[in-house]
This record gives C-alpha cells, sequence and structure tokens, in this order.
C-alpha cells in the first residue's frame, strides 16, 4: 500500500492537468477508441476493391519497375496442345513464412504469402531467367482457388504459367525448362478482367449482378487467363444459372490448347465454340478481326445465341493485340455492348 498509493497519486495528477478527472479518464477513453474504428470502416470501404487484390498486387502498369521478385523452382513441364509447342509449367515459388508459437496457439502465420494475393483469373506475373528480364508478362493459368488449395499445406506458393515456342525466344527458352530449374517470379501484376476506363469494374461486378457472360481468346496468350476464368469456382457457379459462352480462335486444332478441359467446361453449362484460321497468323488484324465477327455475329441465331442481350451481357477478351481490341471493341458496341461491360486481361 505504501508503493502503490504515490504511483496512483500521480496518474491521478497527469489525468487532471490534461483536463480530464479520474471518472472521466474511462469515457474519453471509450471516445479514443470508437474514433480509430470509424475511419478505418470508411478506408476499408473506400480501398474496398484494393483488399480484393491482396497485399502484394502491382495494378499499375506505371510501376511494373517496382517489381519484386523471389525465387522460384520448375516442378513440371507439360505439353499442352497435340504439336507440343505449348507447355504447361508448373512452378513453386519460395514463401519464407514466419509462424507464431505461444501457450494457446501453434503455429499460425504471421507474414504475408506470395499466394494472398493471386485473387483474380487475369492477373500477371513477370519472369526472369539466368537474371535476365522476359519480355512479356506471364499470365497465371491455374485459378486462385487451385493455387492456395495446393498450397496450404507447405512453405510454396504453387501456380502454372505456359510457355509457347511460337511466341519469341523467351518463350523458346522457357518452354525447354525442366523440373528443377530456377527461375525469379514476380508478385502479382494486375487487376485481373477490368475495363480499361473503370478498373474498379471487373469480374466480382458480372457475377454479383448476375449477367451473361462471353468469353473471347485468341490464341495460346487469350486462352491462358480465360481458362483460370472458366475452371474458377464462383464462374462455375455462375455457369448453372446464367449463360456462360466461350469463342476460342486459334491457328489450327493441333496448336489448340487446354483440349482436355473443354469437355468438364461443357458439362458445367460453358458453350464452348472454336474457330481456326488454319494457316493465317494470329497477329494479322483483318484475318482475326473477320474470323470473330464470322464466330460471333453471322452464327446461326447471331449474337444472341452466344450472349443474350447484348445490353445485358458482358464481354471479356484476352490474348487481342491492340488494334484487334480496338476494332473488336467499335463491332460490339455498334451492336449495343456498353464499353463498361467489356474486360480485358491485358496491358495494351
Amino acid at each position: 500500500p505504501t508503493t502503490v498509493r504515490p504511483t496512483m497519486q500521480l496518474l491521478s495528477s497527469k489525468l487532471t492537468s490534461r483536463g480530464r478527472g479520474p471518472c472521466s479518464s474511462s469515457r474519453s477513453r471509450q471516445r479514443i477508441l470508437v474514433r480509430p474504428c470509424r475511419s478505418s470502416h470508411k478506408h476499408d470501404h473506400d480501398n474496398e476493391h484494393e483488399q480484393v487484390l491482396g497485399p502484394l498486387v502491382t495494378s499499375k502498369i506505371t510501376d511494373l519497375d517496382k517489381l519484386q521478385f523471389q525465387s522460384a523452382t520448375v516442378t513440371r513441364n507439360d505439353a499442352l496442345n497435340l504439336d507440343g509447342s505449348a507447355r504447361l509449367i508448373h512452378l513453386s515459388i519460395s514463401d519464407d513464412v514466419q509462424l507464431t508459437y505461444g501457450r494457446k496457439v501453434q503455429g499460425v502465420v504471421d507474414s504475408k504469402r506470395w499466394i494472398d494475393s493471386y485473387t483474380m483469373p487475369g492477373q500477371f506475373v513477370a519472369i526472369k531467367h539466368n537474371g535476365k528480364l522476359l519480355k512479356r508478362l506471364h499470365s497465371v493459368a491455374s485459378t486462385p482457388y487451385e493455387s492456395r488449395r495446393d498450397s496450404s499445406y507447405i512453405s510454396s506458393s504453387l501456380i502454372e504459367v505456359v510457355a509457347s515456342r511460337d511466341l519469341g525466344a523467351d518463350d523458346a527458352a522457357l518452354a525447354a525448362l525442366g523440373p528443377g530449374s530456377q527461375l525469379e517470379i514476380s508478385n502479382v501484376v494486375g487487376r485481373g478482367f477490368s475495363a480499361l476506363l473503370s478498373s474498379t469494374n471487373g469480374i466480382l461486378n458480372a457475377l454479383e449482378e448476375g449477367r451473361p457472360m462471353l468469353c473471347i481468346a485468341v490464341g495460346t496468350r487469350g486462352i491462358v487467363p480465360i481458362r483460370a476464368l472458366l475452371s474458377w469456382t464462383p464462374v462455375l457457379a455462375h455457369a448453372t444459372q446464367r449463360k456462360v459462352s466461350c469463342l476460342y480462335l486459334d491457328k489450327a486444332p493441333t496448336q489448340a490448347a487446354f483440349v482436355v478441359e473443354w469437355d468438364k467446361w461443357r458439362e458445367a453449362g460453358i458453350c464452348l465454340h472454336t474457330s481456326y484460321l488454319e494457316g493465317g497468323e494470329l497477329g494479322a488484324e483483318g484475318r482475326v478481326l473477320d474470323a470473330l465477327d464470322a464466330g460471333l455475329f453471322l452464327r446461326e441465331g447471331g449474337f444472341g445465341a452466344l450472349a443474350g442481350s447484348p445490353a445485358e451481357c458482358v464481354v471479356l477478351m484476352a490474348g487481342l493485340t491492340g488494334a484487334q481490341a480496338s476494332g473488336l471493341s467499335k463491332r460490339l458496341s455498334a451492336k449495343g455492348v456498353p464499353h463498361e461491360r467489356m474486360l480485358f486481361a491485358d496491358f495494351f
């Protein structure tokens, strides 16, 4: 008692000097506690889409020079099409996972994992091989759900990317790597499928509003993010209630990718339509747009047979060049598809 009393007197004098008595201190503390909660709630509401993206996402193309890289190991390299030109590369990204141990908790993760930032189909990664940054960004081919499930009980993040021998020397070198090869993988890049003029208007909006979906994939680069989308559990569930269609354009049947998964998509209620240029180049603007015109507007039943009303549907595009995307957007707009419902998974 003789040692406690001076301490209490000192505390009381400090509270009084600040304009608070001992009786009002608890009420003041309550006000102090409430204020941060209000501002924090408002902050979370304003940045709701950022929270969905994850903690380590580079969402702006102007920030690509600030990417952070982690070591990764190739675990498998599988053929993705009949001629073997496209390869599905399975990667294990090292995670420095820190665990917290205590009297009541054992092994609670106390650090951010790489996989926590992969939340949306259509997001990318940058890749370094032998210290050299590859020229193009690579879409993550596995779905966010699959990657999180497979990474749950190990200290690595598991994802899949696709390399094609037809897409230049960098991709050819990546396609030749075997199990055990070392790479460097950046943090997640991009917002996934989103509108060009409204980056927060993306796939989640379409799912919440229950809109029909039309996916357009051009070549191997296009089908990779579309595969992550069509195999994603929310979209598979959406397909049981709303029309979901996909038009896939490639050079030839021998180069078509993910053929073994087509039946799974169709069984889920997704209408898959394929078209081939048969000798043409996917970079040729005129031929690609003509082929897409035939698949979208000149088929039996027209555009409505694929996606229902143009004013109500959402169109998701991947694999197009900037000129092709611009040309197709104009044609879709002429048919009545609003620009805010044209979603892209590319940096143009």
